[in-house]
């Protein structure tokens, strides 16, 4: 009776104890975000919006009037233009006759109609008279220079193959994104997955320590599932390399379908690595949920605003499936 009782008494008092605090929150000063790949094949474009603090987020909005100069080498060489780039396919209204989806949304960014240099180095400087200008610089890298490729079936299993490759890897630090891309005939309404779908594929190649996709994704992780995985060069800096990785073609199962398969591997800038790395370590350890692990800081080399401006040259080989 007297642990019922005193039971009874704590929670009355618990539930007749309220405390009302007024937090003084300082007003969050918003900031450019700046975010640009600086490839090789295609020429410069940018995307600018503005950072919000945590109880802003449907404020976001793309930044359409900034001034945006590029210098090449420290040498001016243009103002990108705010301009029409496409239509998001992606998203839209179907057409029940058609059997098809009415694009609805355009797409814009800024561009500048040059394309970049092997070994040079860009640099963008941002300014707005809504917020503190912001800069950041990249280097392009030279392309990948593959010696030999092979590829095989694994087994008796049909569409699991095993591929191995080998490249030339220059002295120096150079950090690498491994892909198999499969081209379809689909549009996406991301551009950088426009016709084109990374496949999974695994290795155990120790030169492979983290995925920008895999799950996990720990700095000593061995044995990447992944379908887009992250390297450096430090086991092997100046030497011939031979990465070999195991992956199933599904599209095999279906006779209509023949779309090519190519491996992809791209020279990035070392920001542009260390982005990705902490990207997906942030989404990992997150898991979609809020609250649900450690928070990871997204990395960011745009000074005064966050973002990023990295670099990516990429060189692609068409694998011929053996039957």
């Amino acid at each position: 009776m007297k642990n019922i009782i005193y039971v009874t008494l704590l929670c009355l008092s618990f539930s007749a104890c309220e405390i009302v605090v007024d937090l003084d929150i300082p007003q969050y000063e918003p900031v450019l975000v700046l975010n640009s790949v600086v490839r090789a094949d295609s020429i410069i474009e940018l995307n600018l919006s503005n950072s919000v603090g945590s109880f802003e987020l449907n404020q976001i909005k793309d930044i359409t009037d900034a001034n945006i100069n590029v210098f090449e080498n420290d040498q001016f060489i243009g103002e990108m233009e705010y301009t029409f780039i496409g239509l998001n396919e992606g998203e839209g209204e179907f057409d029940y006759q058609t059997g098809e989806y009415i694009a609805i949304d355009s797409l814009y960014a800024y561009v500048l109609n040059q394309l970049p240099k092997v070994d040079s180095e860009y640099r963008f400087e941002v300014s707005h008279d809504a917020y503190e200008n912001v800069q950041a610089s990249t280097k392009l890298t030279k392309p990948i220079s593959f010696v030999s490729h092979d590829i095989s079936n694994v087994g008796d299993q049909s569409g699991l193959y095993k591929l191995s490759f080998t490249f030339n890897d220059e002295p120096g630090e150079h950090y690498y994104r491994l892909r198999l891309i499969n081209k379809t005939n689909q549009s996406s309404q991301y551009a950088e997955f426009q016709n084109n779908y990374p496949m999974e594929f695994e290795t155990s190649d120790p030169s492979i320590i983290s995925s920008s996709v895999s799950e996990g994704g720990g700095q000593e992780e061995v044995g990447v599932s992944s379908g887009d995985a992250l390297f450096d060069d430090v086991l092997f800096d100046g030497e011939e390399k031979t990465i070999s990785i195991d992956f199933f073609n599904w599209y095999y199962l279906d006779d209509e379908t023949h779309n090519p398969i190519y491996l992809e591997l791209s020279s990035i800038s070392k920001d542009y690595f260390d982005y990705l790395y902490s990207y997906q370590r942030q989404l990992n350890y997150y898991g979609g949920e809020l609250f649900a692990g450690e928070p990871v800081q997204v990395f960011t080399n745009v000074q005064n605003g966050l973002g990023i401006l990295g670099a990516s040259n990429k060189t692609s080989v068409k694998l011929i499936l053996p039957e």
